[in-house]
């Protein structure tokens, strides 16, 4: 109990805490931009776009067949020397306390979350039913009609799952940032423990924390899923 309370007085708890709030940032902008390049990806592969379809196949090997922190390393350091450039450039002697390896990381994740949602969504697509684009059809609906009405709505019901499978695994991948001192709740509970010598309580701490944000958006994905499953899965223009 005194370990806990040294955490709490000494500052540690609000900096674990603040850790914390940065994961899910990280995260959060990490897997917007995954899922929004993910899905023009995931169109060229289900357009079958020949030459695009294989640049498309290359890409994801590409970031899936590397180790994801060579990825985070690669983006984080070249944003380090364009800073270095820029810097020199326009007489700054410190131009890396800007936000851009922030920005870099959280590009390099989002592209790790990207090659996944990739095939997640060209899945939820090719498992719409086609009597439902045939029943668009009927209606008189658009080529264009019939994605946004019928095809895009019953996908987003399909892909909710491997959404959520994508978001924990980037919650994970934020752990790997600390590498690069960004200080997300990993990193601030290595500083911790360091500075302490108390290792166990603050990598429990992070542990707790990590469990925290888990079961919150595990909430939140399940809300989400019991709303989609009320719509009557037609088209519905």
């Amino acid at each position: 109990m005194d370990n806990l309370a040294n955490l709490w007085a000494e500052g540690w708890a609000a900096a674990l805490l603040r850790g914390a709030g940065m994961t899910v940032l990280i995260a959060v902008a990490a897997l917007i931009i995954g899922l929004a390049l993910g899905l023009g990806l995931a169109l060229i592969k289900w357009a079958r776009l020949p030459v695009l379809r294989f640049i498309v196949d290359v890409y994801t090997l590409l970031i899936r067949g590397v180790p994801e922190i060579l990825v985070i390393y690669v983006f984080f350091f070249a944003s380090d020397d364009f800073m270095q450039i820029m810097g020199a450039a326009f007489g700054y002697q410190n131009p890396f306390v800007s936000l851009l390896p922030l920005l870099a990381v959280i590009l390099a994740v989002g592209l790790i979350a990207s090659s996944y949602a990739v095939e997640t969504i060209r899945g939820a697509l090719n498992a719409v039913p086609r009597g439902l684009i045939e029943a668009g059809a009927a209606l008189g609906l658009s080529a264009r009609q019939r994605f946004r009405f019928c095809i895009l709505p019953t996908a987003l019901r399909l892909v909710l799952p491997g959404i959520n499978n994508i978001w924990q695994n980037t919650v994970k991948d934020t752990a790997l940032v600390a590498l690069v001192s960004i200080a997300e709740l990993l990193y601030r509970a290595q500083l911790g423990a360091n500075a302490t010598e108390q290792p166990f309580l603050f990598y429990s701490a992070a542990l707790v924390l990590y469990l925290l944000i888990t079961l919150a958006s595990q909430s939140l994905f399940r809300l989400v899923e019991r709303r989609l499953a009320a719509t009557d899965g037609g088209c519905n223009a």
